[in-house]
């Protein structure tokens, strides 16, 4: 499935969903990066974009992880970047 991607108050499109068996929603981080890539910190996309996790489902714990804030927006079921 796919899931709407929102920064700040503009919606930047979808990327691919998958929820894992326990239950943890993923994405894929490549869709993501493409993006979020003028609205990264100088680097971070390169950093990510070359790891071997570009091609992979990553959760959204791995992405705060990372350094880049995410939350569920459960009421518009799409993801928010760029909030508190």
């Amino acid at each position: 499935s796919q899931i709407g991607v929102q920064f700040y108050d503009q919606s930047l499109g979808q990327v691919p969903l998958r929820v894992l068996g326990n239950g943890v929603p993923s994405l894929k981080l490549g869709d993501l990066l493409g993006l979020l890539k003028d609205r990264l910190e100088p680097g971070r996309y390169e950093a990510l974009s070359s790891s071997g996790a570009a091609e992979e489902f990553v959760s959204l714990q791995r992405l705060r992880d990372a350094g880049i804030p995410v939350r569920y927006d459960a009421a518009r079921d799409q993801l928010k970047f760029g909030e508190e």
